[in-house]
């Protein structure tokens, strides 16, 4: 991989990450080294599409992709989005899938 390839993303993850340092966010050490990784996964992920992927609908339909991904993780590391609710995984995990109906209801009633 050139040097290039791999600069941009790790400049991006370093300006990125200086947000949350800068601004005091109660984040510790381990939230940091997460964010990082992922971040940099993404951004490396994406200098990959832009320039193996031919095409430009194709390259521009594989970047919507990994973004989407890293929202959806970003989105469950941050508040458990998936997990706690939000389409009730955590319930079905729970009491299994022959409950989906009372799984259902559970997370209707449950105050966001």
């Amino acid at each position: 991989m050139k040097n290039k390839n791999f600069l941009r993303p790790a400049l991006v993850t370093g300006g990125i990450l200086l947000v949350p340092l800068l601004g005091q966010w109660p984040w510790g050490v381990g939230d940091f080294v997460i964010m990082g990784i992922l971040l940099m996964a993404t951004g490396l992920m994406i200098e990959f599409v832009l320039t193996q992927v031919k095409g430009t609908n194709h390259r521009i339909a594989v970047v919507l992709t990994v973004l989407a991904a890293f929202f959806v993780i970003w989105a469950q590391l941050a508040v458990g989005l998936i997990t706690k609710g939000f389409w009730g995984l955590e319930c079905l995990a729970d009491r299994g899938v022959s409950q989906l109906v009372d799984c259902a209801n559970d997370v209707r009633r449950t105050e966001y």
